[in-house]
């Protein structure tokens, strides 16, 4: 395990191809399945539902062979990020693990990678995963 997955690199990855090898053996969060969830569903119409619970179904299916990272105990940690980076609570859970841990932090989202390599965290972004 050395990357972490934020839920926008691994739903733009997911989307992309067919092939899920990298992320075995990798981590993501436990509130990313709920984050991927919330992605999926923004995306359903009233003609791709069927599509969009199919592509729900293989998310979770790629995250069986994935580490699932509790929160638990990590909160005020987060809260403290949060409030000195002005990063949202969710995306401080990412960086605060990925620096707890020594984990690449893979994201495209360019504050959370910008406040993370500011912090010594390495990144990359969905396109270099």
């Amino acid at each position: 395990m050395d990357r972490l997955y934020d839920a926008s690199a691994f739903f733009n990855i997911l989307s992309k191809t067919t092939q899920h090898d990298h992320f075995v053996g990798q981590a993501l969060l436990d509130l990313t399945k709920y984050e991927l969830g919330n992605a999926v569903s923004k995306k359903q119409t009233k003609d791709n539902k069927d599509a969009m619970l199919q592509l729900f179904n293989r998310c979770m299916q790629v995250t069986e062979n994935m580490h699932v990272i509790d929160m638990r105990g990590l909160e005020y940690h987060m809260a403290v990020m949060a409030a000195s980076t002005g990063l949202t609570f969710y995306d401080s859970a990412y960086v605060v693990v990925a620096e707890r841990g020594g984990l690449v932090l893979v994201t495209d989202d360019a504050e959370m990678s910008d406040v993370a390599r500011r912090r010594g965290i390495p990144t990359i972004s969905s396109a270099e995963a």
